[in-house]
């Protein structure tokens, strides 16, 4: 196994990164940090992804599994949302994503295997106040991975969303905010990004059941 991570900016995406080191496995990861040791990415450049992902699997042809997890939000009361917030949040949230697993599909066509996990929300299916163009955006990459997986499962390609619910880092962090959440949580705890990072590296060997599935982490509520 060899991960491509798309986007290791974020608290989650970092803690996937520390998991993955801590159990020595195999992976690549893009960044908009210029300063990162990582593969500088912007997803928002469609042209320019879609080169860097080429050279990436030329120079690492093992690669074998695929998780994107850029995300942005613009909050706001929906009839004021302009059209520029709209779509800077779906360029990142969805054509992003479709950039880049439409590049990286014949790679695992050729390896008749290949393993596309979706970093969406649980926004994409109960939408939280003001937030209309994040849960849209994630909607439509949760049908998007629906998609992908009824078209290329024939090739050996699993295709998935995986969404997260609130955890205690990313984009919330007001500790009012998150007494809020909690109390809305069956068991009253809102989940770690340690949580959320670890539940999301072990989906990576999960059988091929899953493909086609939105698989929400939410703490039930």
């Amino acid at each position: 196994m060899k991960i491509l991570i798309i986007g290791a900016d974020s608290a989650l995406s970092q803690s996937m990164v520390t998991h993955l080191d801590n159990q020595k496995v195999a992976y690549v990861a893009t960044s908009r940090r210029v300063d990162s040791k990582h593969y500088y990415l912007d997803v928002n450049n469609q042209q320019e992804s879609a080169s860097l992902i080429k050279i990436i699997l030329h120079e690492h042809s093992d690669i074998s599994h695929l998780i994107y997890t850029p995300a942005i939000s613009a909050d706001g009361i929906t009839h004021r949302m302009t059209h520029e917030k709209w779509t800077q949040v779906f360029s990142t949230n969805l054509f992003g994503a479709v950039n880049i697993v439409n590049t990286i599909i014949p790679h695992f066509m050729k390896k008749k295997a290949g393993h596309i996990q979706l970093i969406a929300s649980s926004a994409s299916d109960k939408p939280e106040l003001y937030s209309a163009a994040y849960s849209a955006s994630k909607s439509a990459l949760v049908s998007f991975a629906k998609s992908i997986a009824q078209e290329y499962a024939r090739h050996g390609i699993i295709c998935y969303a995986f969404s997260p619910g609130f955890f205690s880092a990313g984009m919330i962090g007001d500790e009012k905010r998150i007494q809020q959440i909690e109390s809305r949580i069956p068991n009253g705890k809102i989940a770690s990004k340690e949580d959320v990072s670890q539940f999301a590296i072990q989906l990576l060997n999960a059988a091929h059941y899953i493909n086609g599935s939105n698989i929400v982490f939410n703490g039930g509520m």
